[in-house]
């Protein structure tokens, strides 16, 4: 089974197990966009792998998505915790996630 949680930028989040992991096309089409990058995040005290619309940059309207933002900085500070001084922290703070997200948990 894979977990997927899925953050508009609205902020509102719905998550949903499935038999497998989700396909780009289908991602593609709930993200909503053409160009996905790949990242980290933590979620409810578990890493994430996150997929982000990363057209969204360069719509008219780019709104913060603060809860992946917030995902996506807890996993960089889980990170550092375990091994102090390995990440570039003022990197990881001045870094916000635009448009939607979606959270990716295989094998739960």
């Amino acid at each position: 089974m894979v977990k997927h949680v899925f953050i508009p930028h609205s902020g509102f989040h719905i998550g949903f197990e499935h038999g497998s992991e989700i396909d780009w096309e289908h991602a593609r089409a709930i993200l909503n966009c053409d160009l996905i990058e790949v990242s980290q995040a933590r979620w409810d005290g578990e890493n994430y792998e996150m997929l982000v619309d990363e057209e969204f940059l360069y719509k008219k309207k780019s709104l913060v998505n603060y809860k992946a933002t917030q995902a996506y900085r807890q996993y960089w500070t889980h990170q550092e915790n375990k091994k102090p001084g390995s990440i570039d922290m003022n990197r990881v703070n001045n870094t916000n996630i635009f448009g939607h997200a979606i959270l990716i948990k295989k094998n739960i």
